[in-house]
């Protein structure tokens, strides 16, 4: 039998990328006995993570360090947030950066983003010519909201109180997809609200509160979910898309979900949810293996108690601050780790951005800027000022990020997709004329210019 400690495994020599593989051939090798004994003792992801704590997380910053982290986390290297100029590692820089977020509004939203539309009663007296004036009128309404908050938003953003925090709900708002073009403002702006409030707070607190959200709820078809006619369009993205992910869960799973959101909507004249009791399915329902007469309350818990959930977020969350390919290894001990702590959002984030992988130089430019990143980065690291218009908004859409509008409800595009030849050609025509009408000398773009 090998002795412990001349194991590479424990050699502080190893690369991280090795050591893992290492820790993962270790503890199946069948000659190893004793420390299968171990490994069941503990939880094996546990282990993984007292066995890599030789990494120094205090290692000095570099300029380099600093442009990354900046680049990936607030959307530029060129930003004013306060403390990371004194921040002299690693763990320092990325402590500034949780600090600086802060969602609190700083540009006013739209009025009638409270005024939830009223239907067009048939019944009201008026002629048919009238009747279509006013429908089409309320149509030309509809179309100047979704503009003005897109514009909103970018406003938002351009004021850089918090680019940390709006580049997250640039995310929060890609996991959970919902479309204008079948939303309506006042419930979209609800939404972009509820994600603010929970960005950093505790995941169970964020999966309560979106599965009664009317935004998401309406944008998959579930008031339209009743007893003996169920429509299962928001059960099947729930497991697919926010939860498990494809392939841990069967169409059964599905069938039943959709049972125990029967009833889940909200009301027509407010927007407001509301859980229709006379609409739902009472009886029992087996979902994951488990039985229960499960209603929308019941249903938090339950998903949070299978261990893809946390995996599947943090496989995210790693695809859009790391490498477009997760690490399946650190994926099952940083989901460890997130349950360990209760899901806070804020000590994943603390944990996934001192992620060794995180800072390596394999994973650097591995990562494709969105159009919102490359067009703030392009402003702001020549000290210029982001300044919302309708011209701005259709350039992001042309270049595949149409705010509030994702294409379909699996998000915006990623990786490579950003950078097709038609995206490409938009985006160095943004360039271009951003570059005239500031009279700046940009020098040659290339691939470098795209990615993070």
């Amino acid at each position: 039998m090998k002795q412990l400690h001349h194991h590479p495994l424990f050699s502080v020599r190893t690369s991280r990328p090795k050591l893992e593989q290492l820790i993962h051939n270790f503890v199946d090798e069948p000659q190893q006995p004793i420390v299968r004994k171990w490994c069941c003792a503990l939880q094996t992801a546990t282990l993984l993570s007292l066995i890599i704590s030789h990494t120094v997380l205090g290692e000095p910053l570099t300029p380099g360090d600093r442009e990354h982290a900046l680049k990936r986390i607030a959307f530029s290297e060129n930003t004013n947030i306060a403390g990371i100029d004194k921040a002299r590692t690693r763990e320092e820089l990325v402590n500034a950066l949780l600090e600086s977020i802060n969602p609190a509004l700083v540009v006013v939203p739209p009025a009638w983003t409270l005024q939830y539309p009223q239907p067009i009663d048939n019944k009201w007296p008026m002629g048919d010519e009238i009747r279509q004036l006013y429908k089409h009128q309320r149509v030309q309404q509809l179309r100047s909201q979704k503009r003005e908050l897109k514009s909103w938003w970018l406003q938002q953003i351009a004021q850089k109180r918090s680019p940390v925090a709006e580049r997250l709900l640039v995310f929060w708002h890609n996991f959970y997809t919902t479309e204008l073009r079948k939303v309506h403002g006042p419930l979209m702006w609800r939404q972009h609200m509820l994600l603010r409030q929970h960005m950093l707070g505790s995941y169970s607190d964020l999966m309560a509160a979106i599965i009664k959200n009317p935004a998401l709820l309406r944008y998959l078809d579930n008031q339209k979910n009743r007893k003996g006619n169920p429509n299962e369009n928001f059960a099947r993205e729930l497991l697919e898309l926010y939860t498990l992910g494809e392939g841990h869960y069967n169409e059964s799973d599905i069938k039943e979900l959709a049972r125990v959101f029967t009833g889940a909507s909200f009301q027509a004249r407010s927007g407001e949810y509301q859980f229709f009791q006379n609409q739902h399915d009472n009886g029992e329902k087996t979902l994951l293996g488990k039985t229960g007469t499960y209603q929308p309350i019941d249903i938090t818990d339950l998903l949070l108690a299978h261990p893809r959930a946390a995996e599947h977020l943090i496989e995210k969350l790693w695809q859009a601050y790391i490498s477009p390919t997760p690490n399946e290894i650190a994926i099952k001990r940083l989901a460890v780790y997130f349950r360990e702590q209760d899901y806070s959002l804020y000590s994943l984030l603390h944990k996934l951005w001192l992620e060794p992988a995180f800072w390596e130089n394999a994973n650097r430019y591995s990562l494709v800027k969105s159009p919102l990143e490359y067009v703030a980065n392009l402003h702001w690291r020549n000290d210029i000022s982001l300044k919302p218009s309708d011209h701005l908004i259709r350039d992001l859409e042309e270049m595949g990020q149409d705010l509030f509008d994702p294409p379909d409800v699996g998000g915006w595009p990623e990786g490579r997709d950003w950078i097709n030849s038609s995206r490409l050609i938009n985006r160095e025509r943004y360039r271009r004329q951003f570059a005239s009408r500031m009279s700046l000398q940009l020098p040659e773009s290339d691939e470098l210019e795209h990615l993070k």
